[in-house]
């Protein structure tokens, strides 16, 4: 009887294994499982509906148990979803890029290659993806999952694809600009979008939206940003107009507007709304800020009054990027030296988004001396303006589960006695035990915590450099 029993209960565990493809997997516990995120496929640049195109994932076996591609334990496989995708796509959805000739079912496409990855090894998934058929740009998230067991840690790894109609391979999709109000500029939206050009914008086509839209949201939470970058500093010499540009990532769930409601802009700040001495009073108009030239008319950023630069593009949807070209120039005879000109996104008729201490330094030269040698209350004239120092927090030693993820800050300390936080801009690694966490490569100063061990985190700006304390992994 004893023995009947026991190969009753393994009959029944070959047999869950073997079906576990479709499962829904449960959340893992304690970590025999663990992974460090190497290299993946770049992004397809376009997909025709219907079209199938091969891409990869590699990732590094930190954990402590050997992954299989096939057998009836530790198989490892890709799963679709993510916790960082939409409501529609969260862990073991049905994937819109799923293959029917490829996949081995809707929401898992693969298992690892080669079909054995011993701890510290690098394995790959390396599987199809058929765009769907509706034309629009989508976000395809994976994580890998080891089924039977669950989920390892979810980082957010994706591919954004841009999904083109069978029938017209030129339309416009949403948020994409139609261009400007010129002979020969035909294009058109793809189907079921419509054209919207903001209040008060003339000379453009406007962009394409969906029927109804009627510009951006009214809630200030609506809007969020990723800094993506800027240009070089810039060096002003007597009648010289100079641009700096600084680009921003629309991660919030509203569309960003040059015009009409609700429109984001970049305010002077440090302090908020202080007057620019530095504004270019005769300003390069119109501004070309795209490759394309029937996008240079009607579409440029521009100085209202002294106080606020608005965004070249008409409009920015979330998921895209916004930029603004800022047009300096000495009209007011400034003192020869550095200046630092500080900015922070607003939504006018709203509110300001969070200051990350954007600026750009302006080095005046060829100018007289002059009384009246600040631009602001940040600004420090005649002297080189330095990074001295940086700092990081929390600053006292943090302990974080293993695949959960801990966000760090880091401050510059300047010479002028000014303080920005540099944490989007700095460089991001993990020292002295890389295999217990990861730097995100997506959201600068997110640790993910790795394998059972103890690791530093170090952040580089402008030279400078600083390091956390002691960050401990704990086992879930």
């Amino acid at each position: 009887m004893t023995k009947k029993l026991f190969v009753s209960v393994l009959s029944l565990s070959l047999l869950l294994g073997l079906f576990a493809v479709s499962s829904p997997a449960k959340a893992l516990s304690p970590i025999p499982y663990n992974y460090e995120y190497v290299s993946q496929s770049s992004y397809p640049s376009s997909l025709v509906a219907g079209e199938v195109t091969s891409v990869w994932i590699k990732i590094k076996n930190t954990g402590s148990l050997t992954w299989y591609g096939s057998g009836n334990s530790n198989i490892v496989r890709l799963g679709a979803g993510s916790k960082y995708g939409n409501e529609n796509q969260q862990r073991d959805y049905h994937s819109e890029f799923y293959d029917s000739e490829n996949w081995l079912s809707d929401n898992r496409p693969v298992a690892i290659s080669p079909t054995q990855v011993a701890s510290g090894e690098t394995g790959t998934f390396t599987f199809n993806i058929k765009a769907p058929s509706s034309a629009g740009i989508y976000k395809a998230y994976f994580a890998p999952v080891a089924d039977g067991f669950g989920w390892m840690k979810d980082i957010g790894m994706y591919w954004q694809i841009t999904v083109l109609s069978n029938n017209d391979s030129t339309c416009k999709f949403e948020g994409e600009s139609l261009g400007a109000v010129v002979p020969g500029n035909n294009v058109q939206c793809c189907v079921g979008l419509v054209p919207y050009v903001p209040d008060g914008v003339v000379g453009t086509r406007g962009t394409c939206q969906k029927p109804g839209y009627n510009g951006g949201s009214s809630k200030l939470s609506d809007y969020m940003f990723q800094y993506m970058g800027q240009t070089e500093n810039v060096t002003l010499d007597s009648g010289d107009v100079k641009s700096a540009i600084v680009t921003f990532k629309n991660i919030g769930s509203s569309a960003w507007n040059r015009a009409g409601n609700y429109p984001l802009r970049l305010g002077t700040s440090n302090p908020k709304d202080r007057s620019s001495k530095l504004k270019a009073v005769h300003p390069d108009i119109p501004l070309c800020v795209s490759s394309a030239p029937i996008s240079c008319l009607g579409s440029y950023s521009e100085w209202l009054g002294s106080n606020r630069v608005t965004m070249n593009q008409d409009n920015v949807s979330p998921g895209n990027n916004g930029t603004f070209t800022i047009q300096f120039e000495n009209d007011q005879n400034l003192a020869a030296g550095k200046y630092k000109e500080y900015f922070q996104l607003v939504v006018d008729g709203l509110g300001w988004l969070t200051d990350i201490g954007v600026y750009t330094e302006v080095t005046v030269v060829g100018s007289t001396p002059s009384s009246d040698n600040q631009s602001g209350s940040n600004q420090q004239s005649g002297s080189n303006i330095t990074v001295t120092s940086l700092s990081i927090t929390p600053a006292t030693t943090t302990s974080v589960k293993s695949g959960n993820i801990y966000d760090f800050v880091v401050k510059a300390n300047y010479s002028d006695g000014s303080v920005q936080d540099v944490t989007t801009i700095a460089s991001w690694e993990v020292i002295d035990g890389t295999g217990n966490g990861t730097m995100h490569t997506g959201i600068p100063g997110r640790f993910i915590a790795g394998s059972f061990g103890s690791c530093y985190v170090k952040a580089t700006f402008s030279g400078k450099s600083v390091t956390s304390a002691l960050i401990n992994v704990m086992s879930l």
